[in-house]
């Protein structure tokens, strides 16, 4: 009984009849027919019409199983004259190729040492030499071995694409290779003219690669710039610089060394300003310039310079610019004004910024302050309210202030204090407003009336011809007034007479008990003299 083949898979399909072998050697192993049986449920067994190759066999019928991979198992024909005719067929075949051709050439050779069979271009067979070395050679197990016996390969046996010292490039476009490569200047499509490149070629195919390629500035170290393009679907890009030199990178770029130059800096920031022709856009700190700019301050029509300091353009904006043309105490003013939120400008402010329109607008600790200055009314100083204040001094040295009307004279009081030149004392003068002569004059040691003088309340009765009764015991007060002194005391002697102090009258006495008197009492009568001091009145 003949054996069944069983060795590796079958993958079958639902509705196909070709069976497919996964590590099977079908016809190696002489299968000529037989049936095919899929160890699957609810499959079908598929009988051999052809054994097509050791891994594919046509069966004469369809699969109806679920199709996968299964283990399976081939029950050849048992017919002993089939299979016997099969393996006839197969040794003669083997026998005609042993009878003919190479093996009929191998048997003509005697073998020899060092000898090696080799075929020719006719595939006549020979005997070659065989060196210890390729003995060696190939002995070894590993190509890493067999690279450490064969050494360094020589720059001339590699592409010249990799060689030591690359060929000469003559047209850069047909680079798409992986290596190195140069060129020169009369190369076509080369980057810059007058330069000699040397540069790398990276590619994935020769449809898409990268080149990267150095100019050679031996004598010229400008020269050593980098170029690189790409070449995409066959077309290749523009060269672009990707390497300058330092020279060039100074000139583009600020070094930590280097002063910012001016033309570096936003033009709100450069030494000149930046000219605007709208107030209300310059909202970012800096230094501006306008000329008869919209939106400046009102009656301003010319030339406008200033700074703004803003934290943000929407708002907290402040704007502060002064007039630069015809400088001068009066029209060197400054404006400011402030953004408060979008679009809400506040309205241009003055500001008073020279020293003569500071002094015009305010006293100097060395100018006297002007009579138009002070208060007109000045009230509660138990007096009656005054209009001004006007003062002077003498040519030899006096001094003179008085208390007048805005208007003097038309019969208003005027009220002066003048001091007498080379004189420590003070005058004081009324006058009545109609006469350049005063009403009344309070001199050292006088008081006078029209001129004539007033020493005791006697000579002012003989006065009173001029005079009312209101206006006598005024000027009487005003002239004397009185008051008691100090509280004294005084001790007695017992039947003796004790008088007061002069000028005193007696106030009180403390008695003993016994009818005597121990202790008085008493006090002075002052008065003002002429000078107004306070004295004590003499006894009569």
């Amino acid at each position: 009984m003949t054996a069944p083949y069983a060795s590796g898979t079958i993958t079958l399909t639902n509705g196909s009849n070709i069976i497919v072998g996964n590590d099977t050697g079908w016809k190696t192993a002489l299968v000529g027919g037989g049936t095919v049986y899929p160890e699957a449920a609810n499959g079908n067994a598929m009988a051999i019409v052809i054994v097509d190759t050791d891994t594919k066999i046509t069966a004469a019928t369809k699969w109806m199983g679920a199709t996968g991979t299964y283990p399976y198992a081939i029950m050849r024909d048992t017919s002993y004259g089939q299979q016997t005719v099969d393996n006839a067929q197969a040794l003669a075949k083997l026998v005609q190729r042993l009878g003919v051709g190479i093996l009929s050439d191998l048997s003509a050779l005697t073998p020899d040492e060092n000898k090696v069979v080799a075929f020719g271009e006719s595939a006549e067979a020979s005997l070659a030499d065989l060196s210890p070395f390729g003995k060696s050679l190939i002995a070894v197990l590993n190509s890493s071995a067999a690279y450490g016996m064969l050494g360094e390969i020589p720059s001339e046996q590699l592409p010249a694409r990799l060689r030591a010292l690359p060929t000469f490039v003559n047209n850069w476009n047909n680079v798409r290779e992986n290596g190195f490569y140069f060129g020169g200047p009369e190369s076509a499509n080369t980057p810059a003219q007058p330069w000699s490149f040397i540069g790398v070629v990276k590619a994935q195919s020769s449809s898409y690669c990268v080149q990267t390629l150095t100019a050679l500035g031996v004598s010229d170290p400008a020269s050593n710039v980098t170029f690189e393009r790409q070449i995409v679907n066959n077309v290749p890009s523009a060269w672009f610089r990707v390497r300058y030199t330092e020279a060039e990178l100074d000139a583009r770029y600020m070094r930590p060394s280097q002063a910012v130059s001016n033309s570096q800096l936003p033009g709100r920031l450069r030494q000149d300003g930046q000219v605007i022709t709208d107030w209300n856009n310059a909202i970012q700190s800096g230094f501006y310039f306008g000329e008869s700019a919209a939106n400046s301050p009102p009656g301003i029509d010319g030339g406008l310079i200033g700074y703004v300091a803003a934290a943000s353009g929407d708002g907290a904006v402040v704007q502060t610019v002064v007039r630069w043309w015809g400088i001068s105490p009066t029209a060197s003013v400054t404006w400011r004004r402030a953004k408060q939120g979008p679009n809400s400008w506040t309205a241009w402010d003055l500001q008073i910024t020279s020293v003569g329109e500071l002094d015009a607008r305010y006293n100097r600790l060395s100018v006297a302050i002007q009579n138009s200055q002070l208060p007109f009314t000045q009230t509660g100083k138990n007096f009656t309210s005054f209009t001004r204040i006007t003062g002077g001094t003498y040519a030899n040295g006096g001094a003179a202030f008085g208390i007048e009307p805005s208007d003097p004279g038309n019969g208003k009081p005027t009220l002066y204090f003048t001091q007498t030149p080379n004189a420590p004392q003070w005058n004081i003068d009324l006058y009545d407003g109609a006469t350049t002569s005063g009403i009344i004059n309070f001199g050292v040691g006088s008081l006078t009336h029209n001129g004539n003088q007033i020493r005791t309340a006697a000579t002012a009765y003989a006065k009173s011809e001029t005079y009312t009764q209101a206006e006598i015991q005024s000027l009487v007060t005003t002239a004397r007034r009185v008051r008691l002194g100090a509280l004294a005391e005084f001790g007695t002697t017992a039947f003796v007479w004790n008088d007061a102090a002069a000028g005193g009258f007696v106030t009180g006495m403390f008695l003993d008990g016994a009818w005597g008197v121990r202790n008085i009492r008493h006090r002075t009568v002052q008065q003002t003299d002429l000078s107004g001091n306070w004295v004590t009145v003499a006894q009569a």
